[in-house]
């Protein structure tokens, strides 16, 4: 049984960084953090 890569990190398992879904989280959480400061 395979999951989304972001399943996989939230359980702790093994999962590839270089997924899609994860690069635009970490886009959405640099602006956030940008606007922040």
């Amino acid at each position: 049984m395979t999951g989304s890569e972001r399943t996989k990190m939230a359980a702790g398992e093994w999962y590839c960084c270089l997924d899609p879904e994860l690069e635009a989280l970490r886009i959405t959480s640099r602006d956030a953090v940008f606007e922040h400061n």
